[in-house]
């Protein structure tokens, strides 16, 4: 003799592990952290450069962009600035005056050329910017 169950509740439950399941993937495809690391103001770099130079390992200044690279003592990672262009010229004069060694970053070309292979040919294409 066997004993059935009723499959009153076998769809209210489906439905429950599959929104479940959706709502765990989507907590799990999404990042974590999704702010950027411009964790340094310009004020921020220019009273380092100012009080403790020797805490800078390194520079990078990137030619047209707004973007300065600083590498720091104790930290793992790169700290990202942005710095406005009128400000660019005068913190490049403080690290001259500070002695910290810069690097200058050729611009980015990845928008201008555009590599495609297609069956072990390379094919170099330009894209027109608009200005």
């Amino acid at each position: 003799m066997t004993i059935k169950t009723p499959r009153k509740y076998a769809t209210t439950w489906v439905v429950f592990l599959i929104l479940l399941f959706v709502v765990v993937l989507v907590f799990y495809i999404t990042p974590r952290s999704s702010k950027p690391e411009y964790a340094m103001s310009v004020g921020e770099l220019k009273r380092i450069v100012r009080e403790s130079p020797t805490e800078i390992i390194s520079v990078i200044v990137f030619g047209s962009e707004p973007l300065v690279v600083v590498r720091l003592k104790g930290t793992s990672s790169a700290k990202q600035v942005i710095v406005p262009s009128e400000q660019k010229s005068d913190l490049v004069k403080e690290f001259q005056s500070a002695k910290i060694q810069i690097q200058i970053a050729p611009p980015d070309k990845a928008d201008k050329w555009v590599g495609v292979r297609a069956e072990g040919v390379s094919v170099d294409i330009e894209l027109k910017q608009s200005k």
